[in-house]
């Protein structure tokens, strides 16, 4: 058998088309629900920034796409999935993408590393606040996170109902952040880990 391409030669074209299909935004002209449980400095910063991400960081972003697309291939196999919707509040300036719905539910899919990053109690809080702004704002009644590892195929279902305190924090908090970014003022950083434009540590709130 004659071999046409060398090795190198397949390692650096299947590595280029994995990078351009990876589905990962270098920059999105947006604020997403889904990082709203972040620091408001940090959600800020990113709305501006468009530094390039690293290769190793696509390949996992998609990874993570096609386990997600997988999944949801089996939930609709079984005749429970249907696709999720966009929402788009503030003239489009907030943005939140959800994964499907499970008859008429809301569906997040949250994929991990190991087996022992399944939450065996509480889901993360900022998983937690990303379900509450789609619950809120695509107007759901429950929501549904179907947590998948990556090591052994491992999956749970978790629940999430509404949560009005939870809703009204991330209400304000993107009033804030909307502000804030249409005035090109820098919010404080409210963990205590965010860096100024000199690189000084924000002492504002941190725990």
């Amino acid at each position: 058998m004659i071999r046409s391409v060398s090795s190198h030669d397949l390692q650096a074209a299947f590595l280029d088309h994995s990078i351009k299909t990876s589905g990962y935004d270098d920059h999105r002209d947006y604020i997403g629900l889904s990082t709203i449980a972040e620091c408001p400095a940090e959600i800020y910063r990113r709305f501006f920034d468009s530094t390039p991400a690293s290769v190793r960081r696509r390949l996992k972003t998609k990874a993570s796409y096609e386990i997600e697309e997988d999944l949801k291939a089996r939930l609709k196999a079984i005749g429970i999935y249907s696709p999720g919707k966009e929402i788009s509040l503030f003239d489009g300036m907030v943005k939140g993408h959800t994964d499907g719905e499970l008859f008429g539910a809301l569906l997040e899919i949250k994929t991990v590393p190991l087996d022992d990053h399944i939450p065996q109690g509480k889901i993360p809080i900022r998983v937690y606040w990303q379900c509450q702004a789609y619950l809120k704002y695509g107007e759901y009644s429950l929501c549904h996170v179907l947590y998948y590892s990556r090591e052994d195929g491992l999956f749970r279902f978790f629940e999430v109902d509404p949560h009005a305190p939870t809703m009204n924090l991330i209400e304000g908090k993107l009033e804030r952040l909307v502000r804030a970014v249409r005035t090109r003022t820098r919010p404080a950083c409210e963990c205590g880990k965010c860096q100024d434009p000199e690189g000084a540590l924000q002492a504002d709130g941190h725990r």
